[in-house]
């Protein structure tokens, strides 16, 4: 009975743990990683549309209404998942009012532009901008922090738990087995036969359980291993990246929109991208080919490089290597684009970035519509479409590891029973997977039996005995 109980509440801890991670944390962590690209987003299109008169940059326009919106629909996400108190709360109240503070402020800078007033554009934009970047998108990495300090926490917890839940129900059962044996050979010698078919077959099922218990105990593991080690160590740095570009994006803009601060932007963009790969316009190509055929390659730091040493599934290589790749090339753009304002060609530097956000805002559009027609700038070799085709190997990418690490999850669940996954579609890259309660616990159903077993056996072969014994 102890050893049931024992690895009931053993077997409940490691399905809580893997629950708190893919339910309570991963969810949380991502959808904050979500709401800070909608954020960045939005002040990266903003920074677009004020670069030309009022109402002639329509899909800037449009682009910064299509991060709102998702703004509004993650913050919800977020709100509505506060599981660890005050960590969570503090960043998303400082979110509700500092986008209020943004919005009013951006406002003021379209208004602005509509007068034709550019030093008050500039004024309203720089503090629309400066509220971005020291109170929006600080608040996110904390609201972000807080959930990731949690997952990291729960895991540790439970690769601790898993060594001591292996050794205790180690440690049980082979007492109970010792027990059934000490039983069987006692009976053995004072009784007239030799086995005890009862407590033979009681000691049968309480190895069988034991081996189960234990396998159960290690699959559950090492599949949650894959999902947090292999797939959620990837999927962090993935989405960390895909909202460093929107302020990229931001950057490059600011820098044509506001030449009195225009070195500044330009470092804050060097900082950004390095942060993501650190290598020259010319070594680009050359390490892309060397991670795509998977040799040796020149050293560079970054969360890309970062990914490169954690690719692990099945297209993951192809698709890093496609992302690093359309890093380079979009690079390159930008490295024009600030020759075409060097030299006295503003209208064309604009023109050159105007093409690429218009393409990518149609992109976006297709995402949030789920549309099933073929992704804008799909194979498509012009220059316009770097920017698009790097999102799109980024989130690919991703997708690439939230889907593994959901099936990660499926599998330790399992293996402990008591919950399933719904896995997402893997055409929609942006859907999370849903972990929920079963109506049957497979393992308490396993333990009942089992338990129930023993023990009518062992009371089935000592009272056969007892019977053997007074005849």
């Amino acid at each position: 009975m102890i050893f049931s109980i024992a690895s009931y509440k053993l077997i409940a801890q490691q399905r809580d743990a893997i629950v708190t991670i893919g339910k309570d944390s991963a969810p949380s962590i991502i959808n904050a990683q979500k709401l800070k690209d909608a954020i960045a987003g939005m002040n990266a299109f903003a920074a677009n549309e004020l670069i030309t008169p009022s109402g002639q940059n329509l899909a800037a326009m449009q682009g910064y209404r299509e991060r709102y919106e998702r703004m509004s629909e993650r913050l919800v996400l977020v709100a509505e998942n506060i599981t660890y108190g005050e960590k969570e709360r503090q960043p998303i109240t400082i979110l509700q009012k500092g986008i209020g503070d943004y919005i009013a402020a951006l406002q003021n800078a379209k208004d602005a532009n509509i007068q034709g007033n550019t030093n008050l554009k500039l004024q309203a934009f720089r503090q629309a901008s400066d509220l971005m970047d020291r109170t929006l998108l600080p608040a996110v990495n904390a609201l972000k922090k807080a959930n990731l300090d949690e997952l990291e926490k729960s895991y540790q917890t439970q690769k601790i738990m898993h060594g001591r839940s292996m050794f205790i129900i180690f440690t049980l059962g082979i007492f109970v087995l010792a027990l059934l044996i000490t039983l069987q050979t006692f009976l053995s010698q004072r009784t007239k036969r030799t086995f005890n078919l009862g407590l033979l077959a009681a000691t049968a099922i309480a190895g069988g359980f034991l081996f189960y218990t234990l396998s159960i105990l290690n699959s559950s593991s090492q599949a949650l291993k894959i999902a947090k080690e292999d797939a959620f160590d990837s999927i962090d740095p993935l989405r960390e990246i895909r909202s460093l570009f929107y302020g990229i994006l931001s950057d490059e803009s600011r820098y044509l929109l506001d030449p009195a601060l225009a070195k500044q932007y330009e470092q804050a963009f060097k900082q950004k991208s390095s942060h993501i790969a650190n290598l020259s316009l010319e070594q680009f190509p050359l390490v892309t080919a060397a991670v795509k055929q998977n040799r040796p390659f020149h050293p560079f730091s970054g969360l890309l490089a970062n990914e490169i040493k954690n690719i692990t599934f099945l297209g993951e290589r192809a698709a890093v290597a496609e992302t690093l790749g359309r890093l380079g090339d979009y690079l390159g753009i930008d490295a024009h684009i600030r020759q075409l304002e060097k030299t006295g060609k503003h209208s064309e530097a604009v023109a050159l970035i105007d093409r690429q956000i218009s393409l990518f805002h149609l992109r976006l559009q297709q995402l949030s519509a789920k549309s099933p027609n073929a992704a804008v700038c799909a194979n498509s070799k012009t220059p316009d479409c770097f920017l698009t085709q790097f999102m799109d190997a980024n989130l690919k990418t991703y997708a690439i590891n939230k889907n593994y690490f959901y099936r990660g999850l499926d599998k330790a669940l399992q293996a402990v029973g008591g919950y399933k996954v719904n896995l997402p579609p893997d055409k929609n890259l942006e859907q999370l997977g849903e972990i929920e309660p079963k109506n049957l616990d497979e393992f308490v159903l396993i333990d009942i039996l089992a338990t129930t077993a023993i023990c009518l056996l062992i009371l089935y072969g000592l009272l056969s005995r007892f019977r053997e014994y007074e005849a």
